[in-house]
């Protein structure tokens, strides 16, 4: 029988918000985690060096219910990694389907765990989304051009103040 927790580490890197509902979210993960005795599933909290988590890991989940611009998205892209994305936000914007990276529907566990076992059936395929999702991130998320369309914005929206 294949068990997908007998072919993962899961890192989750990041904490919770101020906010209520976030520290009970995470409270119940921490519940669920122990509950289940899951010992690939490490809770990291804040990460200073994601540069040094990314050497470690393969394929990244950005599960956010609501990812507006998509840094963290663009930031695995770049690395070279497969990104299984929600399809929240600006995620739908940045991933082609099987290209550059996977999309599943947020709240949709089954179709996660699909591309979860995607990613841990083809290594070969993996590198080639890897590759095409750093090209796609290089040419069209370059810090320098994130930069200069934030200043042309800001411009713009002085001028409109001024």
């Amino acid at each position: 029988e294949f068990k997908l927790e007998d072919k993962i580490e899961l890192f989750v890197a990041g904490s919770s918000t101020d906010l209520f509902e976030s520290k009970e979210y995470e409270k119940e993960l921490l519940k669920f985690v122990k509950n289940n005795n899951l010992h690939n599933v490490h809770f990291l909290g804040y990460v200073k060096d994601m540069t040094e988590l990314r050497r470690k890991v393969d394929v990244e989940i950005i599960a956010s219910k609501y990812e507006a611009y998509g840094r963290v998205t663009v930031e695995a892209m770049a690395a070279k990694h497969v990104v299984i994305v929600s399809d929240c936000g600006a995620n739908c914007e940045l991933v082609s389907e099987g290209e550059t990276g996977y999309i599943y529907r947020s709240g949709n566990i089954d179709e996660l765990v699909s591309k979860m076992i995607k990613c841990i059936d083809d290594a070969k395929l993996n590198v080639q989304i890897g590759q095409n999702a750093y090209e796609y991130a290089y040419i069209n998320h370059r810090i320098s051009e994130n930069a200069k369309h934030v200043y042309i914005l800001y411009r713009k929206l002085l001028s409109l103040i001024i």
